[in-house]
């Protein structure tokens, strides 16, 4: 809470003293592969990516998925609440070479827990494709944003 008090005064320095300290005690008293400290490790992202500190930002958001790999295994859902924000994080970075086979492991998670027809997939089917775009490979953007669109026409003619 002090940390999103500081955060909201932009006192960046306090901000990110706040969420350090909170994630050494949950590393003490949980562990390197805990919910919380996985929660600890993607706010303490947030807060530096705020800032632009894409290397530092990345590093927790790398740390996050590792541990909930560990706690769950590497195609488990528990992933996701990380992948995409680390995603995400190459794409504010400017970063399509990581980018791009993040989105795709997403996306292939995804499926994997939904299905390959589920339109809820498309909206990262669409960030693999932007990636894939500023990459320039553009015939593999193409075939992406087909699939997306049957995916989203999909959704809507079942409204």
């Amino acid at each position: 809470s002090l940390a999103s008090v500081a955060y909201a005064q932009e006192n960046y320095v306090e901000e990110e003293t706040y969420f350090s300290r909170s994630l050494e005690i949950n590393l003490k008293l949980f562990g390197e592969n805990s919910p919380r400290t996985e929660d600890n490790l993607r706010t303490m992202s947030f807060a530096l990516s705020s800032q632009k500190q894409w290397a530092k930002a990345e590093s927790y958001l790398l740390r996050a998925v590792k541990s909930a790999e560990a706690r769950k295994g590497p195609d488990d859902y528990d992933v996701m609440m990380s992948l995409p924000l680390l995603c995400h994080l190459y794409d504010n970075w400017d970063r399509p070479d990581k980018s791009q086979p993040c989105w795709h492991r997403t996306v292939t998670l995804m499926e994997a827990q939904w299905g390959q027809n589920e339109p809820d997939v498309a909206s990262y089917i669409d960030s693999e494709a932007k990636a894939l775009r500023r990459l320039g490979r553009t015939s593999e953007a193409d075939q992406l944003e087909q699939r997306s669109a049957k995916l989203k026409q999909a959704k809507m003619e079942t409204k």
